[in-house]
């Protein structure tokens, strides 16, 4: 090889743009210094020969330039929640200050592999139904980003999906009150042979860090059920359940499901 070609894709350009052409070395290295700030930028390379012969394209390699430094960014958008209406998810959030528009993504893995945006350009509302909404066993996330008049971006603010809820070899649900949210499961065995359930972990979905917090993972393999009392009030909160079983030195998992619940907001004080 005597030369690479660079070409790139960013998330508004509709194919890939030739943005740099290199020797070959040892070990090639480039610097886009023309990649949009915030946005992800989406990589492919061509070697080619001496005598001008091209190979085909490389895999995708992503990744967002940061904006400069002291640059204002609008805040994460908060109280993102999700709702299955048949075959659709309705997504919900508060509005942002200084937003003038929201970008809502679907299979979101992270800024640099955003997923894919259920509208071409920002919505101004605060609710969007995505009608091509995945199954919500497919452990798919969505994601919504506030932008302001300068198109600069927010952090995501990022929410598994669940739907109503799912299960495999499990029967979840909950169910919401003063005291917090209550869950109730059933496992069942799905193949010829399991072993006993030995042991029951409960997560919760923290907008904040955005990863599963732990409630307990101390439930005996005979529980089914779990009351949420640190569950926020007025709120929906998302829980993953997971049933383990042990024949041998390691536990395996044999049963876990998703389901949100929503605590009632307190009473007003007289």
């Amino acid at each position: 090889m005597t030369r690479y070609e660079i070409w790139r894709r960013t998330e508004t350009d509709a194919v890939y743009i030739k943005t740099g052409d290199i020797p070959a070395t040892a070990s090639p290295d480039w610097t886009d210094t023309g990649a949009p700030a915030g946005v992800p930028s989406c990589y492919r390379t061509i070697a080619v020969d001496a005598a001008g012969n091209r190979s085909n394209f490389s895999e995708d390699d992503c990744a967002v330039r940061p904006y400069p430094e002291g640059t204002e960014r609008p805040g994460r958008p908060a109280g993102l929640t999700a709702r299955q209406d048949g075959s659709q998810a309705v997504l919900s959030w508060q509005p942002v200050p200084g937003a003038t528009g929201y970008l809502v993504y679907r299979d979101w893995n992270d800024a640099a592999d955003p997923g894919t945006r259920i509208q071409d350009r920002p919505v101004a509302a605060t609710t969007v139904t995505d009608t091509a909404a995945p199954a919500p066993s497919s452990n798919a996330s969505y994601a919504v980003v506030a932008v302001n008049a300068d198109r600069v971006r927010s952090e995501a603010a990022v929410l598994p999906w669940t739907g109503d809820g799912y299960g495999a070899s499990l029967t979840l649900a909950a169910r919401g009150s003063a005291d917090g949210v209550q869950l109730t499961w059933a496992w069942a065995c799905q193949n010829d042979w399991c072993p006993e359930p030995s042991s029951v972990t409960v997560r919760r979905w923290n907008p904040g860090t955005q990863v599963w917090d732990e409630l307990t993972s101390t439930l005996p393999g005979t529980a089914t059920s779990y009351l949420d009392t640190t569950a926020p009030a007025g709120a929906t909160s998302y829980y993953r359940v997971q049933v383990y079983g042990q024949d041998g030195d390691t536990p395996e998992q044999i049963g876990h499901g998703a389901v949100p619940g929503t605590r009632p907001a307190a009473p007003a004080a007289d």
